[in-house]
């Protein structure tokens, strides 16, 4: 009997992080969907003091359906002797799509993967993401998530999500450049407490629409 997609990706997860421990916010479902199968990334761009020259990559998921930012320099710390410029780390990644015309497509949900060192009581990290294309770089969609501190999260991989704040998509007909602009943040009400960990991955699930 053949298992769902979704089942089998969910086991994927569970057995990759088997060894490790570990948080995981459960996603809503999103209106994703596969893509064209000769849908490719022709090029990335990065910066921002969370993305160092080299540190960034991106590719499709299997079947188009999303897209995978992945960093290797997204380091947010707050905390006694931690400088303040550590608290808040950005990224702006472009990325330029090819697509056969007639296609279309909008972000739907981000999810945010990585590593927790710390996170006391009083801290709280949050994700943010902005999205828009370069045919109309003022309508733009945002996912959001926070997470306050408490003692499980102390050396974990950690995944949170948000739906988009709205589906929006660009003029059909051309492939425009996705703008991702991406910040990892901490803040503290304790000038005591500490807070330090990485985001290695933005995954972006995609709407597909024939137009």
């Amino acid at each position: 009997m053949m298992l769902p997609r979704f089942f089998t990706q969910g086991l994927a997860v569970i057995f990759a992080m088997a060894l490790s421990p570990v948080v995981v916010e459960s996603a809503a479902i999103s209106p994703r969907n596969a893509g064209p199968s000769s849908a490719a990334i022709v090029a990335v761009s990065a910066a921002g003091n969370g993305c160092p020259s080299g540190t960034v990559s991106a590719g499709f998921t299997l079947v188009k359906d999303a897209i995978d930012i992945n960093f290797s320099s997204f380091n947010t710390a707050i905390g006694p002797g931690v400088a303040t410029s550590q608290k808040s780390k950005n990224c702006l990644i472009t990325l330029s799509l090819s697509y056969p015309n007639g296609n279309k497509y909008a972000v739907s949900e981000g999810l945010y993967y990585g590593f927790m060192n710390q996170l006391d009581s009083g801290v709280t990290a949050q994700w943010t993401s902005t999205y828009y294309f370069s045919t109309n770089a003022a309508n733009t969609a945002v996912s959001q998530a926070t997470q306050a501190g408490n003692s499980a999260w102390t050396n974990v991989n950690y995944a949170k999500s948000s739906l988009a704040s709205s589906l929006v998509y660009p003029n059909c007909g051309a492939s425009a450049i996705l703008t991702v602009s991406v910040r990892f943040a901490m803040s503290a009400t304790s000038s005591t407490a500490s807070g330090s960990g990485s985001l290695d991955r933005h995954r972006i699930n995609l709407n597909w629409l024939t137009c």
